[in-house]
């Protein structure tokens, strides 16, 4: 009784964030920087969708989910799978169509966007199923580096899919910064600093050894 419970309050924390103006905001700016066919509307709506399923089918609570402040950052990264699920699927119906009606001796070019979401796409899947025990410093849990680093990789791709980026390097210095905060309580002491730092280093050494491992496996 007290796991559904639990379950069913998570829910609604989560839902309650989705029907905010805030919700709608981060939903319209998606589409718009991925030129998606439909409107922020529709990414609510179906979010909203999908945590009622995902929640009525879950056994357990999560476990960094205890206010509205863990709910936004849970919805927004819904409503950016869901943004790169309806692109994935654009570029596919694309791609589908641009074989179809090219000329037989027409030269195939690989396609920038469909190249990038694969790339995203595995860089992603690896994070979600490294092992960080051995490597975490103490400051954050595994689970809290590896939840940093995904926030990082979905708004990176996000910006990099709507146009290119004039310095990459800067930016995703800057989201990793921004994603460690909107971890952490506000707060500008030594002590927090020092462990945003870690942090920090930390999801630099994952992002390192993902890449390091994907760079080997194609060779």
């Amino acid at each position: 009784m007290e796991l559904a419970e639990s379950l069913r309050r998570q829910a609604a924390l989560i839902h309650e964030w989705l029907r905010s103006p805030e919700a709608l905001q981060a939903a319209n700016t998606l589409v718009k920087r991925l030129q998606l066919p439909c409107d922020g509307d529709d990414l609510v709506q179906q979010a909203w969708l999908r945590v009622s399923t995902s929640f009525a089918a879950r056994t357990e609570p999560l476990a960094d989910m205890g206010d509205l402040r863990d709910a936004a950052r849970y919805g927004y990264r819904m409503l950016s799978n869901i943004g790169l699920d309806r692109l994935r699927s654009a570029a596919r119906d694309e791609a589908l169509v641009r074989h179809e009606t090219l000329r037989v001796d027409a030269p195939d070019e690989p396609d920038r966007r469909t190249m990038a979401l694969s790339f995203f796409e595995e860089l992603l899947r690896r994070i979600t199923v490294t092992d960080l025990k051995a490597g975490n410093c103490g400051g954050c849990s595994p689970d809290v580096i590896r939840s940093i680093a995904i926030s990082v990789v979905q708004s990176f791709a996000l910006e990099t899919l709507a146009a290119p980026l004039v310095d990459g390097r800067a930016r995703f210095e800057l989201l990793v910064d921004q994603a460690i905060q909107s971890f952490d309580a506000p707060s500008d002491s030594a002590r927090v600093r020092k462990r945003r730092s870690r942090c920090k280093e930390c999801v630099r050494e994952l992002m390192a050894r993902v890449l390091g491992e994907m760079e080997d496996h194609h060779g």
